[in-house]
């Protein structure tokens, strides 16, 4: 998709490449003040759900109530569209949004699938499903961001992204402490084991 039809969520220009505040969005505690407070007199909230039903305490890691997301049936509905090269269950989810129904094509479907499971770790699936990782990838070189609140650009890692999808075919590394540990058995993903593989970070 090109990058002119997506959402503006840039600050002045600039696209935030972390602690963006969207992708929590979807699977994050309310956090809410509930309007009592606690035996101390310090306000509670309902990013813990400190209420007598939960049995909770106002321990936000320890106490929150968040539901674990498998698989949403909006997924589902995306994939029998995407199998059966037919829109209904494509406008099923899109109806549901308040959206107009629309004409089944692979891109349609790329597009819903985009914006109706963002932020649930479905897009890379995706895109190496489709072949449409590598070119994707390596759009994001020059693009700016904010690293650390400072803003720079996307930069290369590992040579860069199109020719380190292609020498591993988008597959992780397996870690060099279970390829010890089977004996010889495994060996490791095409395209890891130098130094020039190894993200470097920033």
């Amino acid at each position: 998709m090109p990058v002119a039809d997506l959402p503006d969520y840039s600050f002045g220009g600039w696209t935030m490449m972390e602690e963006t505040d969207y992708w929590q969005m979807k699977s994050v505690h309310i956090s809410a003040k509930t309007g009592k407070v606690d035996g101390e007199g310090n306000p509670t909230y309902y990013s813990s759900f400190s209420v007598p039903m939960f049995d909770a305490t106002d321990n936000f890691q320890l106490d929150g109530v968040n539901d674990l997301m498998l698989i949403r049936f909006a997924d589902v509905l995306l994939m029998h569209s995407e199998l059966t090269e037919t829109a209904d269950k494509m406008n099923e989810v899109r109806v549901r949004a308040g959206l107009d129904p629309v004409s089944y094509s692979l891109e349609a479907l790329k597009r819903e699938r985009r914006f109706e499971l963002a932020f649930e770790g479905r897009r890379y699936a995706d895109i190496r499903r489709w072949g449409d990782a590598p070119e994707l990838l390596e759009e994001q070189l020059g693009v700016k961001v904010y690293e650390s609140g400072t803003p720079t650009v996307m930069k290369s890692f590992g040579g860069g992204y199109r020719a380190r999808y292609e020498a591993t075919g988008g597959f992780f590394p397996i870690p060099e402490s279970e390829i010890a540990l089977s004996e010889g058995v495994l060996t490791q993903t095409p395209g890891y084991g130098t130094a020039s593989s190894n993200y470097t970070g920033w």
